[in-house]
Formats: structure tokens, sequence, C-alpha cells
């Protein structure tokens, strides 16, 4: 039986915690940074494929532990749920698939979620950043009320980049409170504004704010590279050329893959500066980093 991958990694996490808790030794807690990204597949990182730069990610695959045969959700929210709860999707009813907008789903309150039970049980600082989409149809459900002490991000899916809208919703948040967007010039595609390296910016921020007494989980979830494709030009500047494939028809297609390369660059280049922040910190002395995709491909 192949577990899933995010089960695997976080049976390792609550091993290496369980271990240091029962020396009693309360400075040993690791911190945790679980790190996911959106509709990434196999091929699309360098260690599998030289096409794309990701030199930070293949240094932490490299020095880490590579899972090559365990496996999420098709979806987004089903591994979502699954990553914060630690529970299949189909247990805590999240099989149909994402969640909508104005849907009326959500974790229920006694499925305790992970950030609650390591800020409840075992004295955690916990932060949010990036892509939620476990309901909102109640600020209840949001993350700052299941476990986390800040959010910064999505609460629903396919979010423009730059104005960051859903359909014709307004749906990025600094906790409870919706912001507008940094770059007034979209469509220019640039990197003032782009959520990825918003993101980037609030997490080398909360690390480096951080109570080195108090143990770190941050769970930072970036939306890249799911559509809409968008990416600042002088990353994609660094793919030129078309890319050739077979479909699932047996035909050979040709297209460019520059935009989505070069989102999976501007994810890389965010956890290499969030790592070198860690590192600055000393928080990487104690520490469990976890990178996932939230689909299999």
């Amino acid at each position: 039986m192949d577990l899933p991958k995010w089960l695997i990694l976080w049976l390792f996490a609550v091993c290496q915690i369980t271990i240091q808790l029962s020396l009693g030794a309360a400075n040993q807690k690791p911190n945790i940074i679980f790190i996911a990204v959106d509709d990434m597949g196999n091929n699309d990182i360098g260690y599998n494929n030289p096409e794309v730069d990701t030199p930070n990610l293949d240094n932490l695959a490299n020095n880490g532990v590579i899972l090559e045969s365990n496996y999420v959700y098709p979806v987004c929210s089903p591994s979502r749920a699954a990553f914060m709860t630690g529970r299949y999707a189909h247990k805590i009813g999240f099989q149909r698939g994402p969640v909508e907008h104005k849907q009326p789903a959500y974790i229920e309150s006694n499925y305790k979620t992970v950030a609650e039970k390591l800020t409840t049980n075992y004295g955690y600082a916990a932060h949010m950043i990036g892509k939620w989409h476990l309901g909102y149809c109640k600020d209840a459900v949001t993350p700052t009320n299941r476990g986390f002490d800040s959010f910064y991000g999505f609460y629903g899916g396919q979010e423009n980049y730059y104005t960051y809208t859903s359909a014709r919703y307004k749906d990025f948040r600094d906790n409870l409170t919706a912001v507008t967007p940094q770059n007034p010039n979209y469509p220019r595609e640039d990197v003032d504004g782009y959520s990825t390296f918003e993101y980037k910016k609030r997490a080398i921020e909360i690390v480096g704010n951080h109570d080195k007494s108090v143990p770190l989980f941050l769970y930072l979830a970036f939306q890249a590279p799911h559509s809409p494709l968008q990416a600042p030009q002088e990353l994609k500047d660094k793919y030129p050329g078309d890319w050739t494939y077979t479909d699932w028809d047996g035909s050979t297609k040709t297209t460019s893959r520059a935009t989505f390369y070069a989102m999976v660059t501007a994810v890389d280049q965010a956890v290499g500066e969030v790592y070198t922040e860690m590192e600055t910190q000393g928080l990487l002395d104690n520490a469990i980093i976890v990178f996932t995709s939230d689909v299999y491909i």
C-alpha cells in the first residue's frame, strides 16, 4: 500500500517531535517549515528535469530525502485538507474536489488542524502564507480561527498573481482584511506585486521577527504554478524556444513552457531566500523542512 506523500512526511515530522518531547527538552522542539506548491509535477523540478532552473530546491532534495513513489490527491482542496488534519480527505468530507467560492464547505471543528495541535499541545507559533482553499463561508473556518497566529494569502483558488482576484472576487487577505494589489500597472508582468514574491517577503519578515525561544511552524502554501499562468518577464526570458512533447493520443505537440517554468523558478528563488533568512536567524540548527505538491502529475 502506497502511503500519500503528505502522510509519509508528516509521520516523519511527528516521529521527530515525539522523540524530542520524550527527552523532556522543550527547547529541542524542531522548527517545522511545510512548503506546498500547486499543480507542480514530478518533471517540473531541476533534479528530474535539467531544463528547469531550481538550484535551491535541488539542494534541499540532494541533502534530504526524496520520496519518489508516494502520492497526494489529484486536486487542491482534498490534498490541503489532508495536509491540515492528517486524515484522508474522504474521511472528513473533502473527497468531492476543490472548494468553490461561496460553497459552504470547511473542516469541521471536531477535526483539529495541525496548527491547532502544535500551538495548543506543544507551544508552537504557527503562521500560514499562501493558498488556503479549505473554505471561507464564515470567519470561524479560516486560518486564524483554525490554529494559525497569522495568515497572509488567498482563501480560494485560481487567483490572478497581480490583481489578487479570482473571477470578479477580491481574494487576498492579511489575516481577515482584504489586501489591495501592489502592482497598479498590470498587465505588465514584472516582479512588483507578484504574489509568489509577496509571500516570500512575508515569510522572511516572520522568520526575522520570530522569538527563538518558541518553536516555529510555518505553512508556506504557494499558489504557483497553478493557472492563470503568469510570471515576471525577466524569468520567462530564461526559457526561450519551444517544448515538444507527446500528447495523450500519441500525437506530437509543440508549445512554450516559458511561463510555467518561470513560475517554478520564482518559487525556487523564494524558497532560497526564506532558507537563507532561516539560516541567518539560526532556525536551521533544529528544523524539519517539507516540500510537496498538492497534486500528483
